[in-house]
């Protein structure tokens, strides 16, 4: 056990550079364990007719540390649809009612213009993102931004409202 040990803190080094490379400094501590399993693994299976270690070792931490940042994005992707459930669910879209009679928050009309119109497109007519990015004439990244934008005001209003963490 205290090979594997020397072993992970001699190639620790790999991991930092995976990490500084691809700039995943937010959850270093969690993708610093990945990669200790990483080298653990190299070590078990390394063939030393096949070539380096290192390079072996850094290859196995690479794609670990990659596959798991991909599982979070998926997360990200699970947890910015319960923000559109929460933000559907504070525009009071109900649906017996038709988009034009329904009352809008009172943040609503604190937003700037294209921050209504998104909310518009998106939480009363219903578009998705590409269709409503199509609809305003710009860029579904673009779209992205604007939308991450507003929900931060969104929140910002509801907080100092509230005077209590946001909900959203």
């Amino acid at each position: 056990m205290q090979e594997i040990d020397e072993c992970i803190g001699e190639f620790e080094y790999l991991i930092l550079r995976v990490i500084a490379k691809y700039k995943l400094f937010q959850d270093k501590e969690n993708y610093m364990q990945i990669g200790r399993l990483a080298i653990w693994k190299a070590a078990k299976e390394f063939d030393e007719t096949k070539g380096n270690f290192e390079m072996y070792a850094y290859m196995l931490i690479k794609f670990a540390i990659l596959r798991e940042f991909n599982g979070n994005l998926k997360v990200t992707e699970h947890e910015t649809a319960t923000e559109d459930d929460k933000l559907s669910y504070l525009c009071n879209t109900a649906s017996d009612q038709l988009p034009f009679t329904m009352e809008r928050p009172d943040w609503y009309y604190h937003l700037f213009p294209d921050h209504q119109r998104l909310i518009e497109l998106l939480y009363y007519e219903g578009h998705s993102m590409r269709d409503a990015a199509k609809l305003e004439g710009i860029s579904y990244e673009l779209m992205k931004k604007r939308r991450s934008k507003m929900l931060k005001n969104i929140r910002t209003m509801i907080q100092k409202k509230d005077g209590q963490v946001p909900i959203l």
